[in-house]
Parts: C-alpha cells; structure tokens; sequence
C-alpha cells in the first residue's frame, strides 16, 4: 500500500513536469523512487513492491487515455522497469554494499537507468504505438529520457537516505550556505525568459556549484544539491523558461535537451564525489596504517626491550644493527657490544653451517628456525642459543633479518639426562626376559614396544607403533577394554585373561602414564606370558584335591563340597544323600595278589562307581577301599535305588579274576533335621557297618532295621 500511494503521489508529480507545448515531461520521479525502493527492500519484497507499483501508476493513468487494457499494459511496463533495473545494479554494484556511493555503485546506477529504462521504453513506446496511435520513435525517446532521468537524479537522494550509516555533516552553516547559493544560481539561469540577456543564460554555470558539496561535505548533501537543481530545471523547462528554450528549437527537443543536460550533470556530481570520497577514504587508511605502524613500531621497542629474548635486527650479510638489553642475560656481554656481531661467525665451529644456512635462507625471504647452536659463555665453556629469523623488506626485497634468540642450556642438559634416562630404562626393559612393555596414548595408540619377549615372540616394535590396541587385539577387546579405561581414568589393574588370539594366558599389569601435573596422558603395560604357570596351577590344584590312584576327589575335596551342600539344606530345605562305600575283603586282594593287584581292584571300583552315577554327583576316595558318595538332588528313595544300582554295578569280576562286592551306607539328609554334614557322615557310616555286619554284598539305609541284600 505505501508503494502503491507514493508510485502514485510521484506520478501525479511527474505530469507536473510536462512541458505544455510538447505534453513531454521532463523527468519521471516515480523511477527513482521505485529503484531505491526495490535496491533496500530486497528481493524478498519485490513481488510485492512491483503490485504496488502496478496499482499506483494504473491509479494515476486511470481516465487519462480511455482505454483500460493500455493503461494496464503501461502499468505493467512501470512495474516491471524497476526490478529490471535494481536487478542490473545489484549484477554490477554487487550486493554487500550497493548503498556506498563509489565509482563502480555510480557506473552501476548508470547502467541500470540507461539500459533498463531503454527496455521498458521499447515496451512502452510499442504499447502506445498500437493502442494509441502514438508515433514509435518519439516516444520511445520521451519514455527512455524521462525515466532515466528520474533514476540518476532521485534515485542516488533515496539510496543514500536508506543507507543506515548516513550521518548530518559536521558542518551544517556551510551545508546550508551551498544550497542557498546553488538554489540561487539555478534559479537565476533558468528562471530568464526567452528574450533575456544575461550572462545567466549560460546553464554551465550551475555545474560548479553541483560538483562543489562533493569536495566539502558528505555525499548525501551531493544527492540532495542534485534534486534541487534537476527540480528548478524540470520545472523551468516545462513552464518555457530558462537557457533551453530557444526559437530554433521544438517544444519537444527543448525537453531532450534539458533531459541530456540533468544527465549529463548527475553523472558528473555523481562521479566527482564518488572519486572525492574514495580518495578521503584511501587518505584515511593510509593515516591509520601510518598510525598504527607508529604505534606498532614502539609497542614492538617495548616488548624488544623488556622481554627475557634477545631481539635482534640483523643486515642481510648478518652483522647485527640493533641488540636488545636481554643480551646481558642471553650472551653475557652488554647490548652494545653485541652490535655489529653475527652468530655464525662466534658459535661452535660444528653448529656453524647450520646458523648459515638459517641466514640463508632468511636472506631469500623464508622464515628460518628455530635453530640451536653454541655460543662462547662469558667465563668460559659453551651455553647453548636457539634463534629463530624472520625476514623483513618492502616490495618482496629482503632489507633485514629480525632475530628471536633464547638461551636454552638449562632445556639442553635436561634433554641430555632425560635421553640418558630413556636409555637406560630401555636396557633394563630389553632385558627383562619374560615381558612385553608397551606405552599406550590416551587414544591407546602404540608409542613404544620393549622387554625381552618382544625378541623372544619374533615382533619388530616398527610393525606395531602408531596403532591402536583395537587394531591389534580386536578379539580380546571385551575383556581389555575396561581394564585399560580404568587405567586411562587413574587406576593401577591386574588382571589375567585367556587370549582368543593366541590362546595363551597372560597376565597384564596397567599403570597410569602422567604428565607434568599428575595428568594421565597414556597408559604404561606390562604384559607376561604365563600359560605355563596358570597350567602348572591347575595341575597343582588337581593334584591336592583328587587321589592320585583313582583320579576321584579326595577326602579334603569332599569334606568341602559336603558342607557346602549341607549349607543349602540348611538354608533352602534341598534334598540329598550320602553313601559310603567299602570294597569287600580288599586286605585278602592285597595280602594274596599284592598290592599291583589290590590297585588295580580300587582303580576298577572307582570307575564303575563313577560310570553308574550322574556328572553332578561327587564321589571321592576317602582312603584305603573307603569310598564316599554325595548325591545333592537325591531324596531318600532315590539314594536307595542308586546304592541298589551300586551293588550290581560291582558283581561282575576285576582284572585279578577275583569277584568284587561292596557294603554300603545310605543316609539322607532328611533324616537329619538340622541338616548337620557330621552327623549324615556318621549315620550314612554306621548304615556301612550293618551292612557288613549283615553279610556285606549289600546296603544299608541308615534309621531302618531291614536293608537291601544282594540281589
């Protein structure tokens, strides 16, 4: 809406520019205005800047030509023209900062008002050619001078008006002075009459007092100088008055001729104070940056001066110019009297080709550095300098080599003992025998790999350095990676695992790797094979549990599972039983066969006994032919049927030939209400007895006067 009422405020002002004579107006305002519009809005806004335009200047036509549908089409025409336009000065002004009046913004708003006018007035012009009869070249002539007119003198006011950073100029007297004197001059060329004679009549007066705001005051004044002597011109011209109306002249060609001149004249203040606010604009820079360097300049004078580096400026062949104070501490010898000396010439005759070659190649405009070297000490011996060059010069020569030196002798000696110390950590690493140790990053990257079964194992550590633990050990990743997280996280772990990948055990010990601060920065592992231990203990274990005849569990082995068992009766009421076992007259075997034989005879019982019995049943020798039985999901009745199964089990003869017979006695656990593992052991003990006593070949059942005899 607001597009709309001011397109068609500014064409109600346009028909007021028309001359009488030609109906020619001399400048179309309503262009400026539309291009300034369209160029800050931006695109977004278009749509809706061209319907408003469209409905102003159809508003403004309405009833002038009697005919609707050209009216309309010379509406589109209007509306289309700017987006034409601001689409062209944005093309060649470029979008981050169409608004600053430069010389590529002012050949962009020249562009855009010559060629976008050119094409909306073909456009135009054959509209009126068919609709209206007009003749086509006059007016394409009219359309193409007034439109563009209109963009180069108010398109530049409105620009800079909607340019934010627009500020009133520090000198407002001047300002208003400029106008008056320009108002008044413009008034009084173009205000004679046709048959005036005055100097006056010369329109070239005007153009010094349009080009003078640009070489004083800001730009915006130059904008609104240069509405003020295009609106005296229009409306002189229209109203037959000033140095354009002339006898030889058509009504019509004085408007062309005032129409070239106001363009002519908006180039020419717009380009003057473009190159005027250029030049103000370099000057200011270079102010700055003289300043700045000035600042720069003794800044760097105070830190030379007061740091704890030596600073130097050095010729390019080397001699020094200039030595901060620090030289003292540095060199040991005053700034003064290190003036004029270059270190290749006094360092260490070994470190002398490298300190050349630095200022080689700083001479030829390449940093250099940092390079460490020795120096003479100021009561003998060496201490040891690092210097870094830079070089400075102007246009890419070379003129002088800025130096940076420190004195870094305490930071050599203890690289020297910290190399010592690595050495010899690495020779008692090497040769630990059995041991692999690894450094680990906090990303458990490979630093380093040492200890002697890295040899031992045929590993080259180059193979494994820079990888990750992931990489190497992906199948056993479950099992470290926790580990190795808790000792990323602080922890010291031990931990034994068994290698998918090797199908080894090892036996990992994890520490912390700290940095200065106690901040973990990696992890240190040692790592030792120790399958042939582990399987040694196992081989020990078995050994202290089972009997070393039969292969069953021992005494100790089942005393522990018995009370084990008896404390989940106690506590969760299971069932189970015991049965003891005895070989009948074993001391016969052995006092007639021997004791091969009577080995034999145990080793044979053992294995029925085992081969009738469940996995989860556990028998075990206790001694001599004793035997022991415990039967943790068996009740009463199904202890019973097992002793039965028992005592057939055994009937058939040994290896000896001699026929082999058991006594046995059953008693459960439900017959002992307190669930006591002694007091079953003993019940299940006297069941033997009586079965022994009843004729042996048979078992017992502990509590009850009948028994199982052989079946």
């Amino acid at each position: 809406m607001a597009m709309a009422a001011g397109y068609y405020a500014l064409s109600r002002v346009g028909l007021a520019f028309v001359a009488p004579a030609s109906q020619v107006a001399t400048i179309w305002p309503a262009s400026g205005l539309a291009l300034a519009a369209f160029v800050i809005a931006g695109r977004s806004w278009w749509p809706w800047l061209a319907a408003g335009i469209f409905a102003g200047n159809l508003a403004a036509q309405t009833g002038t030509r009697g005919d609707l549908a050209l009216e309309a089409a010379l509406a589109a025409v209007n509306a289309a023209e700017p987006v034409l336009a601001a689409t062209v000065l944005l093309a060649v002004a470029g979008r981050d900062a169409p608004l600053a009046l430069t010389t590529r913004n002012v050949g962009a708003l020249v562009a855009a008002a010559v060629g976008a006018t050119a094409v909306a007035a073909l456009l135009g012009a054959a509209a009126l050619t068919l609709g209206a009869g007009a003749a086509f070249g006059p007016a394409f002539a009219h359309w193409w001078l007034a439109d563009a007119v209109g963009m180069l003198a108010l398109a530049p006011l409105a620009l800079i008006f909607g340019d934010q950073s627009v500020r009133v100029p520090a000198r407002p007297w001047e300002a208003a002075f400029l106008l008056a004197a320009t108002g008044a001059v413009t008034l009084g060329v173009f205000l004679q009459g046709e048959d005036s004679v005055s100097v006056l009549r010369y329109a070239y007066l005007v153009f010094p007092f349009a080009i003078l705001p640009a070489l004083r005051l800001r730009a915006w004044l130059v904008a609104v100088n240069l509405a003020l002597i295009v609106l005296i011109v229009a409306v002189a011209t229209a109203n037959q008055r000033g140095p354009f109306v002339r006898d030889d002249l058509s009504s019509t060609d004085e408007v062309i001729v005032a129409q070239g001149y106001i363009a002519v004249l908006a180039v020419c203040a717009l380009l003057v104070a473009a190159v005027v606010r250029q030049v103000r604009a370099t000057s200011m820079d270079l102010e700055a940056q003289h300043a700045t360097a000035v600042a720069n300049e003794q800044r760097y004078r105070l830190l030379a001066d007061h740091t704890a580096d030596m600073i130097s400026v050095h010729r390019v062949d080397g001699p020094a110019t200039y030595v901060s104070p620090s030289a003292l501490q540095v060199l040991g010898v005053a700034a003064d009297e290190a003036v004029g000396g270059w270190a290749g010439a006094l360092c260490h005759p070994d470190d002398r080709a490298a300190v050349n070659a630095a200022l080689g190649s700083a001479a030829t405009g390449r940093a250099a550095g940092p390079v460490t070297y020795r120096m003479p000490g100021a009561v003998g011996g060496w201490r040891w300098l690092e210097t870094s060059l830079q070089p400075v010069g102007d246009g890419g020569r070379v003129t002088g080599i800025v130096a940076s030196t420190r004195d870094v002798s305490a930071r050599v000696q203890a690289e020297e003992a910290l190399r010592a110390s690595e050495e010899l950590h690495r020779l008692v690493l090497t040769r630990l025998p059995d041991a692999i140790v690894t450094v680990y990053d906090a990303d458990l990257r490979i630093l380093s790999l040492l200890g002697g079964a890295v040899t031992g194992a045929g590993l080259d550590p180059a193979d494994y350095l820079g990888r990750r633990l992931r990489d190497i050990s992906s199948v056993d990743m479950e099992v470290m990676e926790p580990e190795f997280r808790a000792a990323l996280a602080g922890e010291e772990r031990t931990f034994e695992y068994d290698s998918r990948l090797t199908e080894r055990r090892f036996e990992i010990v994890l520490v912390p790797y700290r940095a200065t601060g106690d901040v973990v920065i990696g992890v240190v592992s040692v790592s030792r094979d120790i399958t042939a231990r582990h399987e040694l203990a196992i081989q020990l274990r078995h050994l202290a549990e089972h009997d070393a005849l039969t292969g069953l569990v021992n005494r100790r082995r089942f005393e522990e599972e018995l009370a084990r068992h008896a404390s989940r009766v106690r506590r969760y009421g299971d069932d189970g039983a015991v049965l003891l076992v005895d070989l009948d007259r074993f001391k016969e075997i052995n006092d007639t066969l021997g004791h091969a034989a009577g080995d034999d005879h145990l080793v044979q019982a053992a294995q029925r006994l085992r081969a009738t019995l469940r996995d989860t049943d556990v028998v075990a020798r206790l001694g001599g032919d004793e035997f022991a039985i415990l039967l943790p999901h068996a009740d009463a009745g199904e202890a019973e049927e097992t002793a039965r199964r028992l005592v057939s089990a055994m009937h058939a003869p040994g290896e000896s030939g001699v026929a082999m017979t058991v006594s046995i006695g059953v008693a459960a656990f439900s017959s002992e209400p307190d669930g006591d593992q002694l007091a079953v052991l003993a019940a299940a003990d006297s069941a033997m007895y009586e079965a022994k006593v009843g004729g042996r070949d048979r078992y017992a059942v502990a509590g009850r006067s009948s028994n199982g005899a052989p079946s």
